[in-house]
């Protein structure tokens, strides 16, 4: 089993997190860890797919780390969410008059046979669209003080996505195996994991102020949060025992739950949720920015130069083109990146 890496406590504390997709998995056990550590959390907001989910949830997580009861609560929200205002009336209730700190966008899922949503393949709308249409609907609700940052939890997967995809939106519309015409869901998966680092470097951009976007309103919300907020990703490890894996299909779920944790590979749901927690608090040494990178092990943290993340997923070009496509899917035009050379919209 890997090594947990040791989180950073050098950050302004205490702060608010909002972490999706924690009911179970890795999710549920960042939502512990972070309940843990209150010298980094006084308020832990997790999501469910339903109502029940997070009730269930959040009276576990209660009863496992005997937090206060005002440290953790929940909302619901299930990805690509059809009513985002609604979330965000949620997530001001439970906030009060504070802000979101740190926003973990941890939810995902991976199918083993074809489904739409929003046109495209379901799990690159859940994975992708749905993270992203998410994170810029709540960059209002982000801390403006110096402390926002914007978590997304990729895989290790993206990086076996060639640089020859067609258009962006359509390789999510061809899962098909090389090997046969079957559905390839783990092809798709990882198509919609290098998009989630697209998305990310992509953000960073936008918070420092080196992009723009077509809107008004959303480039005043990305300017009140600059230069100071950051967008970080990271790869949690491979971790057999997750929904994820169990969502493989019969035969390869219960391989990856009884074969593969013994395996030196692999890693467990606790030490992805300390990566998480790493990549939430981490700061850069000497007074950098981790924005834009892969955040992962100990300090330096920046790693992403040398642990075999391909060119095309830190191309610049192509994380631009990935976001002003899943603008179009999204039916938000308006949030496209506009180059410099490029009128802005009044």
């Amino acid at each position: 089993m890997s090594t947990s890496p040791s989180a950073p406590t050098n950050r302004t504390m205490p702060q608010t997190a909002l972490i999706t997709g924690a009911t179970g998995g890795i999710g549920y056990a960042t939502a512990k860890l972070f309940l843990e550590r209150v010298d980094l959390f006084d308020l832990v907001i997790i999501t469910g797919r339903s109502q029940a989910k997070a009730d269930a949830a959040v009276a576990s997580l209660r009863a496992e780390t005997k937090c206060a009861p005002e440290r953790l609560t929940s909302i619901v929200l299930e990805l690509p969410c059809p009513d985002l205002d609604a979330v965000t009336t949620d997530l001001r209730r439970v906030l009060g008059d504070r802000k979101l700190d740190v926003l973990v966008n941890n939810a995902g899922a991976a199918a083993t046979a074809p489904s739409s949503m929003m046109g495209v393949d379901a799990t690159f709308a859940q994975n992708h669209l749905g993270v992203m249409a998410l994170t810029l609907h709540l960059l209002p609700e982000m801390a403006d003080d110096g402390r926002a940052r914007i978590v997304t939890v990729a895989s290790s997967l993206h990086t076996r996505v060639p640089d020859t995809l067609p258009d962006p939106v359509e390789a999510s519309k061809q899962p098909k195996s090389a090997a046969g015409p079957h559905y390839d869901g783990l092809h798709t998966y990882s198509v919609s994991k290098l998009y989630n680092v697209w998305f990310a470097r992509q953000l960073a951009r936008l918070l420092t102020g080196t992009d723009r976007v077509a809107s008004p309103t959303l480039q005043a919300h990305l300017a009140r949060l600059q230069p100071t907020a950051t967008s970080v990703y990271l790869c949690p490890g491979f971790i057999p025992t997750t929904g994820l894996a169990r969502q493989s299909g019969f035969l390869r779920s219960i391989l990856m739950h009884y074969v593969l944790p013994w395996f030196p590979f692999t890693t467990t749901v606790e030490d992805g949720a300390a990566r998480i927690l790493f990549a939430a608090t981490a700061t850069a040494d000497g007074g950098g920015s981790l924005s834009g990178h892969m955040v992962q092990g100990k300090p330096p943290a920046v790693v992403d130069e040398v642990r075999g993340v391909p060119a095309h997923a830190k191309n610049v070009a192509k994380a631009r083109e990935c976001w002003n496509k899943s603008c179009e899917v999204l039916g938000r035009p308006e949030w496209k990146v506009v180059v410099a050379e490029e009128k802005v919209e009044k």
